[in-house]
């Protein structure tokens, strides 16, 4: 037990050798004195490991955790004595050999048979999770398998097999954090700079994971810190009761959990109802208010109308930050109905052409 607990919490790493391999590295130089002595946590069940890294295969970490909490309440054992919100037993390899992963979970048909094949693979062969003798014999041992890439495969052993120079070049999250003015460094240009980083290349991706949440978590933050104050409390008043708060109105457990994820106020990330968009969209707004025009694709899918208020204030900010030349309400609507008009008119010449055959 206490050796297993050892390798789960990566109680055997040296931090100061860890440091000064990466420290060669401008961006982990960085990172290493921002997070000191980083840890690569391990996994208590191997198994659960590799079905965790399979339901991740190309959808972001809260969608893998959805699907994994959807396959244990499907397949999972149920605890005798439930402990607070701990009711099930992560299923084990037998209970999923056989089963249609992919039905219960509503996803690719590809992504379900690889979980089979694993299962499959770990009843076929007890040592499937015993430790490799190199980085390269692990990944072929995984990439085998039904299903599983480069990606999964590097990630297993990385969590799984405790190796500590492997790396998932194609990560998206370790592309991000590398991303400069021209963007973001293809996979082979990560390969690359990694040599630099070996033997200890799992502790530079946990590094730029960390760094890739915290500034993901920052862009919320100053997404929300863009729209005034006193809009911010004008508007959750007028949405009190109507829907535009997390705990009222429908879709309101789905809120709390995404206000508690991202930190974001209620009314910037809740949808409103159809009564309420059309009770509020124009309300209020100045029709000389400068939009930027470089957000207005961004604000399409964006709840509120075209002319909300707070929204109308956060392009601004984006239009101001990016250089983009503002454009007025009055403007935009002028240039909209250009194309639309003469959509109209060719439609009814269309429409009184074929009357008069």
């Amino acid at each position: 037990m206490a050796e297993r607990l050892r390798r789960l919490f990566d109680c055997d790493a040296d931090p100061v050798a860890i440091a000064g391999c990466l420290a060669g590295d401008p961006v982990l130089a960085k990172l290493v004195v921002a997070r000191p002595g980083l840890r690569l946590p391990g996994a208590w069940d191997p198994f659960e490991t590799g079905c965790r890294a399979i339901l991740g295969q190309q959808v972001s970490v809260t969608a893998a955790i959805g699907l994994a909490g959807k396959l244990v309440a499907a397949f999972g054992t149920w605890l005798a004595e439930p402990a607070g919100g701990l009711t099930h037993v992560f299923p084990s390899p037998a209970a999923l050999v056989e089963a249609d992963v992919a039905l219960a979970l509503n996803m690719p048909r590809a992504r379900g048979a690889a979980i089979r094949a694993l299962a499959a693979a770990t009843l076929a062969d007890p040592d499937l999770f015993a430790p490799a003798e190199s980085l390269e014999a692990a990944v072929l041992r995984f990439t085998a398998l039904r299903g599983i890439g480069p990606w999964t495969a590097q990630y297993i052993a990385m969590r799984a097999l405790k190796l500590p120079d492997a790396l998932p070049v194609g990560d998206v999250g370790l592309l991000r954090a590398l991303a400069t003015g021209p963007g973001r460094p293809s996979p082979a240009v990560l390969l690359a700079r990694a040599e630099a980083w070996r033997p200890f290349r799992a502790y530079a991706a946990q590094h730029l994971w960390a760094a890739d949440e915290a500034a993901a978590r920052r862009a919320v933050r100053d997404r929300s810190a863009c729209v005034p104050r006193s809009v911010l409390r004008a508007n959750l008043a007028a949405g009190r009761g109507r829907g535009f708060h997390a705990g009222s109105g429908r879709g309101s457990t789905r809120q709390a959990r995404r206000e508690r994820a991202h930190q974001v106020p209620g009314h910037l990330c809740q949808r409103p109802r159809r009564r309420d968009l059309c009770r509020r969209r124009f309300r209020a707004v100045p029709i000389d208010r400068p939009v930027g025009s470089s957000a207005l694709c961004a604000r399409a899918r964006r709840p509120g109308g075209w002319l909300d208020h707070e929204w109308r204030h956060t392009l601004g900010c984006a239009a101001r930050a990016s250089g983009s030349s503002p454009m007025t309400t009055a403007q935009f609507l002028l240039l909209l109905a250009v194309p639309i008009g003469g959509g109209v008119l060719a439609f009814g010449a269309l429409w009184l052409s074929q009357r008069a055959h």
